[in-house]
């Protein structure tokens, strides 16, 4: 039984209409607009000397009120120079989106009387109008060096995902084998 000329070509259409709509969305989801990490203060990886009273983090786009910020503590560092590690109990007092007319950054109130250590600042934004969600970490130290164990697994002082990053990149890499295969199998009947 001989085969019909067009199959080959249908085949190929099959494979490569859903590689093209996976490609598209996962291409979509790097265009639309996040809350990214732009600055901090205290600055991301930053010693300084005293503990702050309050932490700050501006970001690239409008924030929605469903973003949230808090700050815990890790390390402590005792009179001797050793440090004592902690359970990250968080340190703010109250938080939310700063006021300001670009309504793109969060504020952290802090408890007075805090100790010299480790401080770690976790976000997850939610970029006002577009609903995507981006979250992160980014630290500072009082008193004292970032342990080197500790931050090694960030690459910066700051770590930044995209809610789902892993889907985007599985959309993208599916569609473009997709693509591939159909084109792999168009040209092969050929």
């Amino acid at each position: 039984m001989r085969e019909q000329p067009g199959r080959h070509l249908i085949a190929g259409v099959v494979v490569i209409l859903p590689g093209l709509a996976l490609l598209l969305f996962g291409v979509w989801d790097l265009l639309v607009p996040r809350a990214r990490f732009v600055s901090s203060n205290p600055p991301a990886g930053a010693i300084v000397t005293e503990p702050p009273s309050s932490v700050t983090i501006t970001f690239s786009n409008k924030l929605a009120p469903e973003s949230n910020l808090d700050v815990t503590s890790t390390i402590r560092l005792l009179p001797s120079g050793e440090s004592e590690y902690l359970d990250g109990s968080s340190v703010v007092r109250k938080s939310g989106i700063d006021g300001d007319a670009s309504d793109k950054s969060m504020g952290a109130d802090l408890r007075p009387d805090l100790h010299k250590g480790l401080y770690w600042v976790s976000w997850r934004t939610k970029s006002d109008g577009w609903g995507t969600i981006t979250y992160g970490k980014t630290y500072f130290t009082v008193g004292m060096p970032a342990p080197e164990n500790i931050t090694r697994d960030m690459d910066g002082a700051v770590w930044e995902r995209n809610y789902q990053w892993r889907r985007r990149r599985g959309a993208l890499v599916g569609g473009i084998v997709m693509i591939l295969l159909g084109l792999l199998m168009w040209k092969s009947k050929q």
